[in-house]
């Protein structure tokens, strides 16, 4: 959204109301309102530059967004769990991660077992080492970490925790920049 942003100024081109809000929306949700560490400078100087021609109340829009954005009402387990998943690779060790982005923490934690038992189908199936679910708190700015592996070590090493089911890792908020990294790094 920010290089979209970008074009329409290179371009000379006024932006629409209508797109200002939509690229406002898309950069609020993949920077997570600036907390993510995949947020640049840029990214806030657009979003600046938008909302000058929006003139929301951030705050507020923000916090709509991601409670309605983060509902997890009426999805089965399989639905959450695939809806960012990614597998990932270092020579024999195969990792599968999901991530959720939710408000509504207590809602996953009330089917915790339910989300434990499907890990193990997942990582059987797949025949991955390690299958992570992440359980993302925007509020708390941190995940929950929900696991299934062969080596409760290496989560030990990446995280510098004692591995326990639904631990808040406070700050980790991008899969591939915080958690795929750690997580190879103990493998070395």
């Amino acid at each position: 959204c920010t290089i979209v942003k970008k074009m329409y100024d290179e371009e000379g081109i006024e932006i629409p109301k209508e797109m200002a809000g939509i690229l406002i929306s898309g950069i609020i949700s993949d920077t997570l309102f600036f907390k993510s560490p995949t947020t640049t400078n840029i990214d806030k100087q657009v979003l600046e530059e938008l909302n000058s021609v929006v003139g929301l109340d951030l705050d507020e829009y923000v916090a709509n967004m991601f409670r309605v954005g983060t509902s997890l009402e009426n999805e089965s387990i399989e639905e959450i769990f695939y809806k960012e998943f990614k597998e990932f690779y270092e020579d024999d060790f195969k990792l599968g991660v999901s991530q959720v982005f939710t408000m509504d923490i207590d809602d996953v934690f009330n089917r915790e077992n339910e989300f434990l038992d499907y890990l193990v189908k997942v990582k059987l199936e797949n025949n991955h080492n390690m299958t992570l679910l992440l359980v993302t708190d925007i509020i708390k700015n941190g995940s929950h970490l929900l696991y299934k592996t062969k080596n409760n070590n290496i989560i030990k090493r990446a995280f510098n925790i004692e591995p326990t089911q639904g631990i808040f890792l406070p700050g980790i908020l991008s899969r591939k920049k915080q958690v795929v990294p750690k997580i190879l790094n103990a493998l070395e």
